[in-house]
Order: C-alpha cells, then sequence, then structure tokens
C-alpha cells in the first residue's frame, strides 16, 4: 500500500470505462487534484459509452455533454486506451501494478431476461440490442429483427428506452433520415410494416418509469394515435391523487397520459398497456418464429407509494410478430473485484469499493456499477462527482492506495499484441466519420434536386417516331411501373441472345439459322428500342419520375451494348473475324463517350443522325435482310455484284462496307462531337481540360486495349473455337458495371469514379494472351482453361455486379421513399 501527497509523484488512476461516469469522474478529480494522471481503457475503439450508443438518434441534444468529455481527453494530464478489454486482455492485477488506484465505471453490459418460455425465438430481442443496432454498436451491426413480417410490435418495460424505441419504429422514414441514425437502420425501418406498438408493463400508469420529456415526444408524432384503457388511467390517478400531487414532475406525466395523442383514427398507433406480466412466447406452428405474447392478467396491492403488481391467475394472448424487452440492465462481475450478484453491482461507500464491511485500498467504482442501472444523464454526472470527492477525501486523509511495482504496460500490449486506439486516433475517425457522412448527404441532396435535361436533334425523332412513342404509352396500364418496362424491353434482347447460343453459337455465317431467327433479332431489337423511349412517357404519365429511372434506364443501355453486338455480329456473321471484334469496340466506346459527355455537361445529347434512333431502324432493316438471303449476303464481294468499281473497293463485301462507314461516322462525327461539348463544359466549370479527360477516358482505353489484345492473340482460342459471344457477355457486364458508376456519379454531382476492379481478370487475360508473343514463356492458355476462365470471369462478373445494382437501388429507394418495379396506388391515374 501506498499513501500519495499532492507535492510527491502524480497520483496514478485507471479508469475503466469511458462512459458518462467515468469521463466525470476524470472531469471532477483533475480540477480537485491537479497532480493527476488519468488513463481511460475500454474495450471498444470509440469512447462514451451509453452516451455514443445508447441515446436515440432524435435527441442530439443529449450527446452534447461529449464536447466537455472532449475537454477531458485533451487536458495533457489524461490518456485514452480503446480497444484494451480489463480482465482480458489485461488483468485487475497487472493494471494494479501500474496504477496508485483504480476506477471501475464499465456499466451495464447485460440484459436482464423475461425467463419465460419461448424468450430465444427469432423476433425477440433485447432493448440494448436493438438500440446498439440502429446507433451504430460494432457488436450489432448484423442484428436482425424480421420488422418486414409483422404490423404489430410489443416492448415489454415502460421506461424512456422502450419508449425510443416505439418512437424509432413509428417514426416517418423522412424524418429519420434527419438524425444520426445508421445507414443499414434507415434501410431496414424503411422496409419495416410495423404499425402497432404497444408498450407494456405490469404495474399502473402512476407507477411507469418514462419521463414526460419522452411521453410527449411520444404523443407528437405524425399520423401515430395513442390508445389505452382511459377510464383506468382516470381511475389511477384519482386513486393516486396524494402522493401525485406533491410530486411535480409526476403530476405533469399524468396529465400527458389523461390528455392522450392529438392525432385520431390514424393509421399507426402506440398502446400502453398495464397490469401484464409477459408469461410465453408464442411460435409459428413448425417455425422458430414469434406469433405472440401471452400475458398474465396482475392486480395491484399495496400502500400508494410503493403499489405491488400481483398475478390474478388470469391470461390473455395478443398476436404480433416482434417482441423487445427493455426491462432492465444488468452489470457483469470482473475476477478480482467483489460484486453483488443479487443487486447487480458493486459494493461500496460513496464510491469506495467494500469487500464485506472492509474499505479495498485504491479501488474505487462509480456510474451504474455503483448504484444499479437506473437514472439518466445528471444522476451519473452527481453520482461520478461524489465519487471523485471521495477519492480526494482519501488522498487529502493520507488513507493508503494500491502500491505499484512500475510494470510497463506498453511492454504487455507489444507481447499480447493488443492495439490500444488513443482519443487523438478516435478523432480522426469520427473526423473522417463526419467528413464521409458531410459528403454522403450532400450526394444524396444532390440525386432529390436530379433534373433530368436532354437534347434530340433527330427528325426522324421529331416526325415521326415521337407520335409513334406517344401512341404506344397508351398501350401500357397505368400500374405498370417505368423501371418495368425498361426491364421488359431488355428482356426482349436477353431472349435474342439465348436463341444465339441454342441456333449460331459461333456468330459465322456457315453456322447461320433458321431465317426466323434474324426477324426475331429486329423485332427484339424494334421493340426494346420503343420500351425504352416509352418509360420516360410512362413516368411523366403516372407521376413516378425519378433519377433512379436514368439510373436504370442508362444501365440496361449499357449491358445493351453486348447484347446488341453479338446479335449484329451474328446477323453479319463475322463471330470468327477481326470485324466482329471491331463492332462491339466502336460500340463500346461509343456509348461510354455520350455517357461522360453527359456526365460533364449535365444533358444527354442526341444528334441528328444516331444510334437509338436511326442506327436501330438501320440494324432492324439489315436483321430483317439476314432473315430474307442469309447472313452470308453481307460478305458478297462488291465485283460480283457492280462494275467498273474503283480498285480498292473491288476486294471488299458488303460488311466491309458498313464497318468501314460505322467506323468513320465514330472518328470523324462522334468523337469530335463529344469531346467539343466537354471541352466547353470543362471552360464553362473552370476545370483543367486536359487532366479531366486523362482521367475520364482512361478506363475505356484500358478496357478497349485489353479486350482488344486479348480476343485477337494468336494465343487466345476465343474467335476459333466459337467463344465470342461467351466474351462478349462477361466483358459487357464489366462495361456495364463502368458506365453505371459514371451515370450515379452524374445523378449525385460526385467526382469521375473509379472504374472498376472487374477490369483486373480482363487486363490478366489480355497479359496471358500476349506474354509468348514477346517473351520465351510458352503460352499457358489451352482451349479448356481459358474457355473455363471465361465461365469464372463471366459469373464473378455478374453476381459482383447484380451485387452492387440491388445495393445501389435499395438506398436509392430507401432515400427517396420510391419503389423500383411497382408504383404506388397514388399514381395509377393519369396525369
Amino acid at each position: 500500500m501506498s499513501v500519495i501527497s499532492k507535492v510527491s509523484a502524480p497520483f496514478k488512476l485507471a479508469i475503466v470505462g469511458s462512459g458518462p461516469a467515468g469521463f466525470y469522474t476524470a472531469h471532477r478529480l483533475l480540477k480537485e487534484w491537479p497532480n493527476t494522471q488519468i488513463d481511460m481503457f475500454d474495450s471498444l475503439p470509440t469512447p462514451h459509452g451509453l452516451v455514443r450508443f445508447g441515446v436515440a438518434p432524435d435527441h442530439p441534444e443529449v450527446k452534447n455533454v461529449m464536447s466537455t468529455f472532449d475537454r477531458v481527453a485533451e487536458d495533457d494530464r489524461f490518456r485514452f486506451f480503446g480497444n484494451v478489454t480489463i480482465g482480458k486482455n489485461i488483468s485487475v492485477k497487472e493494471l494494479s501494478n501500474n496504477f496508485d488506484a483504480i476506477l471501475l465505471s464499465y456499466g451495464a453490459s447485460e440484459d436482464r431476461k423475461m425467463n419465460i418460455p419461448g424468450e430465444d425465438t427469432y423476433g425477440v430481442a433485447s432493448a440494448r440490442n436493438f438500440v446498439g443496432w440502429y446507433n451504430g454498436h460494432p457488436d450489432y451491426t448484423d442484428f436482425k429483427l424480421p420488422l418486414d413480417d409483422t404490423d404489430t410490435a410489443v416492448v415489454v418495460g415502460q421506461g424512456n428506452v422502450a419508449l425510443d424505441i416505439a418512437r424509432i419504429l413509428l417514426t416517418p422514414i423522412d424524418t429519420l433520415r434527419k438524425t444520426d441514425i445508421t445507414e443499414y437502420a434507415l434501410e431496414t425501418l424503411s422496409k419495416s410494416r410495423v404499425k402497432h406498438v404497444h408498450v407494456v408493463g405490469r404495474r399502473g400508469p402512476v407507477q411507469v418509469s418514462f419521463t414526460s420529456k419522452e411521453v410527449r415526444e411520444q404523443m407528437s408524432i405524425p399520423g401515430v394515435q395513442f390508445n389505452a384503457d382511459m377510464d383506468f388511467i382516470s381511475k389511477e390517478i384519482t386513486e393516486s391523487q396524494s402522493i401525485i400531487s406533491k410530486n411535480r414532475p409526476l403530476k405533469r406525466l399524468m396529465s400527458l397520459l389523461e390528455k392522450g395523442s392529438p392525432t385520431k383514427e390514424a393509421d399507426k398507433s402506440w398502446t400502453a398497456k398495464f397490469l401484464r406480466s409477459p408469461v410465453e412466447v408464442l411460435k409459428r406452428a413448425n417455425e422458430n418464429r414469434v406469433n405472440g405474447i401471452k400475458y398474465e392478467i396482475n392486480r395491484l396491492e399495496g400502500p400508494l407509494d410503493a403499489r405491488k403488481a400481483i398475478g390474478t391467475g388470469e391470461f390473455e394472448t395478443q398476436e404480433c410478430g416482434v417482441i423487445l424487452t427493455s426491462i432492465g440492465y444488468k452489470s457483469a462481475p470482473i475476477e478480482g473485484i467483489p460484486f453483488d450478484s443479487r443487486q447487480g453491482r458493486v459494493p461500496n461507500y460513496l464510491g469506495k469499493v467494500l469487500d464485506g464491511k472492509d474499505e479495498l485500498p485504491g479501488m474505487y467504482t462509480a456510474g451504474w456499477l455503483k448504484r444499479g442501472p437506473t437514472g439518466v444523464i445528471v444522476s451519473t454526472m452527481t453520482d461520478a462527482y461524489e465519487t471523485a470527492d471521495t477519492i480526494v477525501d482519501d488522498l487529502k486523509n493520507g488513507k493508503p492506495m494500491l502500491a505499484p511495482k512500475g510494470d510497463d504496460l506498453t511492454k504487455l500490449f507489444q507481447e499480447r499484441q493488443i492495439r490500444p486506439v488513443s482519443y487523438l486516433d478516435w478523432k480522426k475517425i469520427e473526423a473522417a466519420e463526419f467528413a464521409m457522412g458531410e459528403k454522403l448527404d450532400q450526394q444524396l441532396d444532390n440525386l432529390k434536386l436530379y433534373k433530368y435535361s436532354s437534347i434530340d436533334r433527330s427528325l426522324l425523332s421529331k416526325y415521326v417516331l415521337r407520335h409513334y412513342w406517344d401512341l404506344s404509352v397508351k398501350f401500357f396500364p397505368l400500374n405498370m411501373a417505368p423501371n418495368l418496362i425498361t426491364l421488359t424491353g431488355l428482356l426482349f434482347m436477353i431472349f435474342n441472345i439465348g436463341l444465339v447460343f441454342i441456333y449460331t453459337p459461333t456468330m459465322e455465317a456457315v453456322d447461320a439459322g433458321p431465317s426466323w431467327l434474324y426477324y426475331s433479332f429486329a423485332l427484339g431489337l424494334w421493340l426494346y428500342s420503343t420500351f425504352d423511349n416509352v418509360d420516360g412517357r410512362q413516368a411523366r404519365r403516372t407521376g413516378t419520375s425519378s433519377p433512379l429511372g436514368e439510373l436504370f434506364d442508362h444501365g440496361c443501355d449499357a449491358l445493351n451494348c453486348s447484347f446488341a453486338a453479338i446479335i449484329q455480329t451474328s446477323a453479319l456473321g463475322v463471330g470468327h473475324t477481326k470485324q466482329g471484334v471491331i463492332i462491339y469496340a466502336i460500340a463500346t466506346a461509343g456509348f461510354y463517350l455520350s455517357t461522360i459527355e453527359e456526365f460533364h455537361t449535365g444533358t444527354l445529347y442526341l444528334g441528328y443522325v444516331n444510334v437509338p434512333t436511326e442506327g436501330v431502324c438501320l440494324l432492324c432493316i439489315m436483321y430483317i435482310f439476314s432473315g430474307i438471303y442469309g447472313p452470308h449476303i453481307w460478305q458478297t464481294p462488291l465485283n460480283t455484284m457492280f462494275d467498273n468499281l474503283p480498285s480498292f473497293l473491288e476486294n471488299m463485301a458488303l460488311n466491309d462496307i458498313y464497318i468501314g462507314f460505322v467506323a468513320f461516322m465514330f472518328i470523324f462525327t462522334h468523337i469530335p462531337v463529344c469531346f467539343y461539348a466537354m471541352y466547353k463544359a470543362c471552360r464553362e466549370k473552370k476545370k483543367p481540360f486536359i487532366r479531366s479527360m486523362l482521367w475520364d477516358n482512361w478506363p475505356i482505353v484500358l478496357y478497349i486495349s485489353a479486350y482488344y489484345l486479348w480476343v485477337t492473340s494468336p494465343y487466345s482460342f476465343i474467335l476459333s473455337h466459337g467463344h465470342f459471344a461467351l466474351f462478349l457477355l462477361a466483358v459487357g457486364i464489366v462495361f456495364g458495371r463502368i458506365c453505371s458508376k459514371i451515370i450515379l456519379a452524374h445523378l449525385t454531382k460526385s467526382e469521375s469514379p473509379f472504374p472498376t476492379g472487374l477490369l483486373i481478370p480482363l487486363v490478366i487475360g489480355a497479359i496471358i494472351t500476349n506474354l509468348p508473343i514477346y517473351t520465351s514463356i510458352e503460352p499457358i492458355f489451352t482451349p479448356e482453361s481459358e474457355y473455363h476462365f471465361l465461365v469464372f470471369y463471366f459469373f464473378l462478373a455478374l453476381v459482383l455486379y447484380l451485387r452492387w445494382a440491388v445495393l445501389v437501388i435499395d438506398s436509392i429507394c430507401t432515400y427517396l421513399g420510391i419503389r423500383c418495379l411497382r408504383i404506388p396506388e397514388q399514381h395509377t391515374k393519369e396525369h
């Protein structure tokens, strides 16, 4: 044991737990005993305990106390060690070898149980888990609750936390978006079907533990009515006037309950149920899921200021799909420290730890571990100050403390591979979180404000097709979502891709399919184009236009580049030649440049002659000709059809002329127009043009280069073994991912994104097939291994793209409060 004085070495205190109790004790002690050095430990990398993870996200004012904690942490006499669990990483005995005293303030880390049958059923969870989940506690990020499978939830307990839970479940999702609730919780709550929440207690209204502030907030939730046995509430208030009249907070609370909610006849409700004790969780038949809860009905006995709930032997059941228990927390013992299991706290007197009746030198406690899990932050502050004053009194009176041996904790950390997180580290993490949050908020705000802009110069669109599209949209039912129209159009193309693999897998003229196959190509493309132009009209017709529509539409268009190239290559019968390779390269490069142009200018520009209009008509005619004459017609030499041709045309076929024309239009019209538009946009925004173009276009340069080098390598078997269609599907999905990310950046006004890691297998394939050309390395791919690599690449790209697409679509739908493939009933009338 040792005795500390103000003039000796600093008083070294270890605080276990970084919640309000620990920080308030440190705050008081640093002021009252300046010659103090404090080290605070927490099992989490983040400080502040329940202030961070226990306060409802719509109560930001409660978290203002963290500014006081920050001032404590900025003191040179204070150090924080996060990610260190005392009792596991470091024992109390090892801690005592380094400090003059130890303050235990690690709170109540366990839940009280109902101890009834069925408590472990899926759908039953504690308040700690649910609150930790929506506040981002790292232990509860994977927490699951079937909120989308029921309209009724039961909260067992009638304290402030119970009302927090009920409020979060019933608050409109747009209101929750304005809080700091976690994104994954917001996403889940947006899909919740819960409309009715029952807050259940075993005693009566006078004995509830929640406060007026929480009840007032609960009564004010928009579109939520309050249900209760109002006659019973009035009766209890009348009978308890002798105690209510002497307690102003209780009087205000009873007045709020008796007044009820101003909202009547609402779709949502919260109900206060009294005199009910849960006795069993009811399960669904043959399924471990909550189906209801069984209560025993109670009666109240005893004096008015100490009423007890006594079971009557009568029971009732209630259907529900979710049960959340908010019946209190309890502290966990730590090895080497006395613990009262019955009261769930460390025995103490004014914060000094007791072993029986004896004081333990240098051992102190504060917060819930000291008094039990009750009270709010103000009561915790008072409690912590009391403990700090006890420590100061002991120091002034020369009471014995611990006898530290000066062991080096840093050495222990290194030996046990513990990496503590300092307060400075934590503030960097917090700053990064705030920055990411602000950036995300700005992007989402931009998404909500986004307005679609396009210019179509095509005369064919203006004078002919526009009328056809206006007429076509009227054939679609008003309850058919625009995105569903887009997806249906894409399915026509996918159907034709399936036909290619069945009837002409090599896409060569010698492997031509039946004539109706090419008519199907023409019809499928025409329907795709029609649906693609009708979807926007349907959105305006039903009043459901949204940024998601553009992302979905252009994302499908990006995927269709590979589908259209496969069908076009098949119709020309050039699947084994470089002509087929060039067709896809031009299609993707052209679409990419248009996408980047829209990203910079904010407007989709379609010229007097463009692919979505004149190009589609030309392709449909070409497919019909392939159906009439067969794909070999395009390989007919011109000199067999025409006389007196110039020498440079004599050895050319129709497909050479077609591909040459497409290449000419791409190089001499599309590229200059796109880059000039981007140049003007960069000049207006005062952005460096060259740097922007290099950054924005290197992905497509890398993509096209790797694609071309792989497929045309003499050590690749893609063309020679008829795998070109599979190859185009794989790289087409990658292209769809690249362009969709650019479109998303355009919608949210974000910086040009990094393309995608899915480019890596494409680059690897190009390197493998070209290494033997430039080195002495033997060819790596065989026909079989390259085919298996392509199959793997296709499924990898497909799975990762679909996962990304679903996450993005779901996030946008959650934020905007819309559905992707459904139209709300109120929009099923023509606007």
